[in-house]
């Protein structure tokens, strides 16, 4: 083989495996996942094969429960205690949710 064609193939070979490494064993969170299908059933230019299969696939990794979220233990207490100060003290926001806001505060 030519030595020009060998390393067009080498580098070929390289690109596939890093994409491969890259993409394939990456953890997707599930409720990006649902959130994506979700999108998919709402969006006017998708096809209504697309939308079978995102209802497909809501149903079945949903399993008739809800979509797992994200451990509350993996976020900073200190930015979720921020971010229900401001939401009390957000003019914009209704009293009901300011008051659940005062409650989860007391939690942090």
């Amino acid at each position: 083989m030519h030595r020009a064609a060998l390393f067009k193939q080498s580098r070929a070979i390289l690109t596939l495996q890093r994409h491969f490494n890259t993409t394939a064993f990456r953890m997707s969170n599930p409720g990006n996942v649902i959130g994506g299908h979700k999108a998919n059933i709402n969006n006017p230019n998708t096809s209504d094969e697309a939308k079978q299969h995102s209802r497909q696939v809501i149903d079945e990794k949903m399993e008739g429960g809800d979509v797992p979220q994200a451990a509350d233990q993996n976020k900073n207490p200190g930015n979720v205690a921020g971010g229900l100060k401001a939401t009390v003290n957000n003019p914009n926001v209704s009293d009901e949710a300011k008051q659940s806001a005062k409650e989860r505060l007391t939690e942090y």
